[in-house]
């Protein structure tokens, strides 16, 4: 009883089953996009920063060595259904070609993260955690 109460709650705050439950209405507030994200995969880390001018800035560091730097222009929408939407191009980066253009389904955007799905669905679901601005 115990391991289903704890997978209940584990669940219940884990952006990525959100994502996929039918039933739940998209956790999707646009207006929560400008701030800064991480994602750490494997070695790693990208840092990303959309800003409200619609502009965006990122750097990547593999065993803690900046490894890419890129910024670009996005936007993002809602349809009709509450189901999000982000383009984004690049226009400065030092493994992507300038104007290079892509976009991601958005799964949920809230206080805590932003969870994306590529166009490729191979590449699975990516789960950015929003980091508090330094005071």
């Amino acid at each position: 009883m115990l391991t289903l109460l704890l997978a209940s709650v584990m669940l219940a705050w884990n952006p990525v089953v959100w994502a996929f439950d039918p039933v739940r209405v998209p956790d999707i507030d646009l207006t929560l996009m400008p701030g800064t994200y991480t994602r750490t995969v494997g070695k790693v880390q990208h840092v990303l920063t959309f800003h409200a001018d619609k502009t965006f800035q990122g750097k990547s560091f593999l065993n803690g060595r900046l490894d890419d730097e890129y910024e670009g222009r996005w936007q993002a929408q809602k349809d009709i259904l509450g189901n999000g939407r982000m383009n984004f191009t690049y226009t400065k980066s030092t493994k992507i070609p300038p104007g290079t253009a892509d976009g991601d389904d958005i799964l949920v955007l809230n206080k805590t993260a932003l969870t994306l799905a590529p166009e490729d669905a191979n590449q699975g679901r990516r789960i950015w955690w929003r980091v508090e601005p330094k005071k």
